[in-house]
């Protein structure tokens, strides 16, 4: 499978802290279109390490395609010692922890972020 080539239209990201449903900030990359209003609306629901480099790459990647992109932490409730794991061991562990509802909703406010409709969501 190769890499998504940029597209044509240039594309900011940055790095924001959306507030969950339960009130946990939960750190997430925004990523749109310089030139104008998006085309489409995507939610990435990054893999076990979580927001990183490659998704911030990848979220602009697809900013340029036209789409406005958020993608939230998934283990932004978990503690620290999982969260800043630079190997995946801990984060594995940690998988059941992990509530299904809080998840939803934390897609469900990451595509609230970017004020549009539709909008798709990417698991990796």
């Amino acid at each position: 499978m190769g890499a998504l080539e940029p597209g044509a239209r240039p594309a900011s990201t940055e790095r924001v802290v959306l507030d969950g449903r339960d009130g946990t900030p939960i750190p997430a990359i925004v990523a749109h279109p310089d030139d104008g209003d998006p085309t489409g609306a995507l939610v990435v629901h990054p893999d076990l390490m979580g927001v990183r480099p490659l998704f911030d790459d990848l979220c602009r990647r697809l900013a340029t395609h036209g789409y406005a992109v958020c993608c939230p932490e998934p283990f932004a409730r978990a503690p620290a010692i999982v969260r800043e794991a630079d190997a995946p061991d801990a984060r594995l562990a940690y998988l059941p922890e992990l509530d299904d509802d809080a998840q939803l909703a934390d897609l469900a406010v990451a595509a609230d972020r970017l004020g549009r409709e539709p909008v798709a969501v990417l698991c990796f």
